[in-house]
């Protein structure tokens, strides 16, 4: 059953209900990963590979850690506006959710080695123990426009004359009455003239929630304040639950018999998978660090489940309701490694400067079933994915006990060009923080994210997309505690 993929974050309706926009959003969800953590480094955009001192280095470039000086605790609290803005066949809509979260927290034991006979040797140990929120799936999509010419049920009326059907799909257009069988020559037809040549209402809703997290254990270690290695383990933990409603009806009584009727699909994919990381930082002099971090492959094991419903309205106000099985399928999911470079600038003790390159090989991207065979979509994915690029920059000014920061990132698409749609992400962020001589510390962040991208409702040879905009609006606060 080639549903299973669906959740899995590829592509969506290959099979049954092509959808290219599903495709690359689910692309984006699982693939284009910009990791929340702490308040400070959401103000700075992430872009803190090489400036290091933070609990979030440990879902980035781990080495960082090994520039703590002191222990600390911290945990940190998001809220999340996630708000889209769609344009399908010449209507304009918008619809937004609120989210609120933990983001990151821990905590982190530095203990001091230096000996003062040996200045170059090792200086500190430092161990973490801490939950890092990696991609935020929640959001709220709608649009709807009126399509004079197709309709989302002529492909489902296609595969049933071409001697094919799914209980998920086209048999429950058959089983709600929205498909008969002509007895003479076993074909399927739909409604009389002018069927589907009139004017319809389509608009479909979708409502994602989830996040994926994980659990560092970590270590780095601190040679002589030049050289920072660290090195992580980390647990990660895939939530997401989605509903999509997709509805067609008349605007005029141009039918007969017919009303409207609405496709309705619902699917979770839960699971865990592991990686390993390795980090590096070295300082040259004072002014400039100098940081590469490896991420392993992700192993994750997840299981999908999903069912689909059908409900049609006739002109005699009766109502035909059809549900499919429910569907339940588990897989291995193998997600690609990542590569980063760091670079920062440290000016004293007054402002600092980062910068953060990260290669992820999309391409990479593998999917198996529990026996080790890999699943015939992969065979698609070189054709479909390419390497993602992601480019942070984020800069820190201090006057006196308090910190302002800013920052920016952009994403590249991980889907091809020959896709028709390719989506890029950028963003702006910007925060400030406080410490006191007495150990506590806040910090607080705001971030902006935005992207476009195409969804086609059904097949792009029966439709045109809608042009939907996402942007999220992040609010971040950090307490903590440092000893």
């Amino acid at each position: 059953m080639w549903k299973n993929l669906v959740t899995a974050g590829l592509f969506v309706g290959l099979i049954y209900s092509a959808s290219w926009a599903q495709t690359e959003q689910d692309a984006l969800r699982y693939s284009l990963f910009l990791p929340k953590g702490s308040s400070r480094s959401l103000g700075l955009s992430g872009a803190i590979g090489a400036i290091g001192a933070d609990m979030s280095n440990a879902s980035g470039n781990v080495a960082g850690l090994g520039l703590f000086r002191k222990s600390q605790i911290s945990i940190t609290t998001d809220l999340y506006v996630s708000a889209s803005r769609s344009t399908y066949y010449g209507s304009t809509y918008s619809d937004n959710k609120v989210t609120a979260a933990i983001g990151n927290g821990g905590i982190l034991y530095s203990r001091p080695l230096a000996d003062k006979k040996n200045p170059k040797g090792l200086q500190f140990i430092n161990l973490l123990v801490a939950y890092n929120k990696v991609a935020d799936f929640n959001k709220r999509t709608y649009f709807q426009g009126r399509n004079d010419s197709t309709s989302f049920l002529q492909p489902w009326l296609q595969t049933l004359n071409g001697g094919m059907g799914s209980d998920f799909y086209e048999n429950l257009g058959v089983a709600s009455q929205l498909f008969l069988q002509d007895q003479a020559t076993g074909q399927y037809f739909a409604f009389n003239a002018p069927w589907p040549n009139f004017t319809k209402n389509q608009e479909k809703s979708i409502l994602g929630k989830g996040s994926l997290g994980e659990l560092n254990l970590a270590g780095a270690l601190n040679l002589a304040n030049k050289l920072y290695m660290g090195l992580g383990v980390n647990v990660q933990f895939l939530n997401y639950r989605e509903t999509a409603v997709f509805t067609e009806s008349e605007v005029q009584d141009d039918v007969t018999d017919f009303k409207n009727y609405s496709f309705e699909e619902t699917f979770s994919t839960r699971g865990a998978g592991f990686n390993g990381r390795l980090g590096i930082i070295y300082r040259p002099v004072d002014l400039i660090r100098i940081g590469v971090s490896f991420q392993t492959p992700t192993a994750f094991t997840l299981t999908d489940r999903y069912q689909n419903k059908m409900t049609a309205v006739y002109d005699n106000d009766a109502n035909v309701r059809a549900e499919s099985p429910e569907g339940f399928y588990r897989y291995r999911m193998t997600s690609p490694l990542r590569v980063q470079g760091s670079l920062a600038f440290i000016f004293g003790k007054r402002a600092m400067l980062g910068m953060d390159y990260e290669y992820v090989p999309n391409r990479s991207l593998r999917f198996r079933d529990l026996n080790g065979s890999m699943l015939p979509i992969v065979q698609s994915i070189p054709t479909l994915l390419q390497g993602g690029h992601n480019v942070k920059l984020g800069a820190e000014y201090k006057i006196g006990l308090l910190a302002l920061r800013a920052g920016g990132l952009y994403s590249s698409s991980v889907t091809q060009a020959s896709s028709g749609n390719p989506i890029s992400l950028w963003g702006l962020s910007g925060g400030l923080g406080v410490r006191t001589g007495s150990g506590f510390f806040f910090d607080f962040a705001y971030q902006f994210l935005n992207t476009s991208s195409n969804f086609w409702p059904y097949s792009p040879f029966w439709v045109a997309p809608a042009r939907i905009r996402q942007q999220t609006h992040a609010l971040s606060a950090t307490w903590g505690f440092a000893f």
